[in-house]
């Protein structure tokens, strides 16, 4: 399957019709988009990835 389109999920929320009533209380759009501006989207998955890694190293080691 390929997408026509393609979002991170703070572009999909964004383009959602009132986002900001999916947020937690207390956290806005804006917040979350300074939040995604302080670093690069592949900067992020890099982020993520060694972050996974990490968790699925613990989990090897106790298995």
């Amino acid at each position: 399957m390929r997408y026509k389109e393609y979002r991170t999920p703070l572009e999909a929320l964004a383009a959602l019709d009132q986002p900001g009533r999916y947020l937690r209380p207390g956290l806005s759009l804006n917040a979350l988009k300074r939040v995604a501006a302080a670093m690069s989207d592949t900067e992020a998955a890099s982020r993520m990835q060694a972050a996974k890694d990490k968790l699925f190293a613990q989990w090897r080691k106790t298995a």
